[in-house]
């Protein structure tokens, strides 16, 4: 290998294609100012464009009938094929235009109704409000699904999820699958992938695995370009720490050549150097040593990052792109949180003077607009900055924690009049006594959370809520706490996202159970959120009950603000900044 290495770094499918995601680009900002050569390469919108631009043909109309039938709701999808279904029969929100199209087979109509659905999510359409755009995300996922169940049968890809029906909790689920003859990932790459890999002029790909969803998807992906592009391949991500902490499968090095544990950020300048930091796993004798390896936390050389590229390829109805300003919770003390076991390095972030010439340039370069900051959770000193976004006429939305900064009506106004309109917020529980035997931190009397929400949708903002249901010691009370507060301010609130609680490994909840029950050999081949503790199995059927009575109580939420898709809860923003 050269001096002066180049490197790919690769957002791995199957990810929302709504906007470019920052990590990657973020990596690659840092090994530029280390004096290499980096190249984000965002291979999940490769994948999602290459198929939705594959024209329909008609090899299988029963999975043509399945695939429409699924993604508008319909169960009698079948009876298109027969005269008795009615252009104004149960067709859900099928135009009468697609009907036809779908009863006669013409494909040039189907091609052309494609057409104009993509055209008002380019970002250069017309934008014809909530209804039109549940009809074009719903065609679009039909076409999604019909090309690929044609190479994978048993998979189903939407604009919002992949699903295979593999346990990407289970190490030997995922590996038996990626090694196996039924991979049916390697022929989609093979397909839609290989013209835009083919030519490999780099030194090494770095994979980025920032979450769980991607663990399937990035390490299939991390073994086509090793063992069917000859790639020298690397993998990384904090999600991949903490998974392989706890169960470290010999089985990945048959998918990569190395594992780079924790932010690659920790041993970036020696891994270019092509030296062998500890962090660096490249054979089955290093598993061994990693177990007991510590992290040397350090300041992140590039904490935040917008990306500066076009968002043209995605699929949203504006420019809109991803962002990050800190570089983790700056709590990170929730005893049920897995952010909180990413203790890598050192909570710092972006220069707001930084911020503000990245999203200058945003708009100067790419008319961005509308950004989504993903950071887990947005400081209030950082929020008390935001004003000198105000010349810029963005719209912008994040999450934040309940905290004593926020009972200040003047800073949500400030940051409303800085283009914020859309918050999420960690409201876990409507119990206090809940929230502080979790270790929340911040404001947990409903008292003054609800004056915050309350303060947040006076000043222009929407609200929507983070739930979990079933936190340990959950009472029917404390259950009831939580229903009570969200029906009492309900007109301040947007939607809500409810999960059942799950035990994450490397939590302090976790780090409890362990300690409480005898490991077991399903537990130790476990490496993320099916943990199931042998006393725990009814408390999570109850937390899957109690998400789901939420789920179901208050979608009217969702309905009436109308943002209860991935991308318009991301695009929300712009509908509901007081008619502008």
């Amino acid at each position: 290998m050269r001096g002066t290495m180049k490197v790919w770094v690769v957002e791995p499918p199957f990810i929302e294609p709504g906007m470019p995601y920052p990590e990657i680009h973020r990596i690659a900002h840092a090994v530029n100012l280390c004096g290499h050569e980096a190249i984000p390469i965002d291979a999940n919108i490769m994948l999602y464009r290459s198929v939705i631009d594959t024209p329909i043909n008609i090899k299988d109309r029963d999975i043509l009938y399945r695939s429409f039938g699924k993604a508008f709701f319909i169960d009698n999808i079948s009876l298109l094929n027969k005269q008795e279904l009615s252009d104004k029969g149960s067709t859900g929100d099928m135009s009468p235009e697609l009907v036809s199209a779908l009863r006669n087979f013409n494909m040039d109509e189907l091609e052309r109704l494609k057409k104009d659905s993509l055209e008002r999510f380019s970002g250069q359409g017309t934008y014809l409000g909530h209804t039109q755009y549940v009809c074009d995300q719903e065609l679009l996922n039909s076409f999604l699904d019909y090309n690929i169940k044609l190479d994978a049968p048993d998979s189903y890809l939407s604009l919002n999820s992949f699903e295979n029906g593999i346990d990407i909790t289970s190490p030997r689920e995922i590996f038996d699958y990626i090694t196996g003859q039924t991979n049916r990932l390697i022929p989609l790459f093979e397909k839609y992938l290989r013209s835009r890999f083919a030519q490999t002029d780099c030194d090494r790909v770095l994979i980025v695995i920032r979450e769980q969803v991607q663990l399937l998807p990035g390490l299939a992906l991390a073994h086509w370009m090793k063992n069917y592009l000859a790639c020298f391949v690397s993998i990384t991500g904090d999600f991949l720490h903490q998974a392989l902490r706890r169960h470290f499968p010999y089985a990945v090095f048959q998918c990569t050549d190395e594992v780079i544990m924790g932010k690659i950020d920790s041993c970036l300048e020696q891994w270019l150097s092509n030296k062998t930091p500890a962090l660096v796993l490249r054979v089955p004798s290093e598993l061994c040593n990693y177990s007991t390896c510590q992290l040397s936390k350090k300041k992140l050389l590039v904490p935040g990052f917008m990306p500066q590229i076009s968002t043209e390829e995605y699929f949203s109805p504006y420019p809109l792109t991803g962002g990050v300003i800190s570089s983790k919770c700056y709590w990170s003390k929730c005893r049920f949180c897995g952010v909180s076991c990413f203790d890598t390095h050192n909570f710092s972030y972006l220069a707001i003077a930084e911020l503000h010439r990245m999203v200058k340039k945003n708009i100067e370069k790419h008319n961005i607009r509308h950004v989504q900051f993903l950071d887990y959770a947005i400081p209030p000193g950082i929020c008390k900055k935001m004003h000198i976004l105000n010349n810029l006429e963005i719209r912008w939305a994040g999450q934040c924690r309940f905290e004593k900064q926020f009972t200040d009506p003047n800073l949500l106004k400030s940051m409303y009049q800085a283009g914020c309109t859309s918050l999420s917020w960690g409201f876990e529980s409507g119990s206090s006594v809940l929230l502080s035997s979790a270790g929340k931190g911040g404001i947990i009397s409903n008292e003054l959370r609800s004056d915050i929400i309350k303060n947040s949708f006076l000043a222009g903002i929407t609200n929507h809520l983070f739930v979990i249901s079933g936190l340990p010691g959950e009472t029917d009370e404390d259950f009831k706490e939580t229903v009570k507060f969200i029906e009492e301010n309900d007109d301040f609130i947007a939607g809500i996202e409810v999960y059942p609680f799950q035990l994450v490994p490397g939590t302090a909840y976790y780090s409890a159970e362990k300690a409480d029950n005898n490991a077991t050999e399903g537990k130790s081949n476990d490496w993320n959120f099916n943990i199931k503790g042998e006393n725990r199995i009814s408390d999570m059927e109850i937390a899957v009950q109690r998400a789901d009575y939420l789920i179901y109580k208050f979608s009217y939420l969702s309905v009436r603000s109308q943002t209860h898709d991935f991308i318009e809860g991301h695009l929300a923003m712009i509908r509901t900044f007081q008619g502008k």
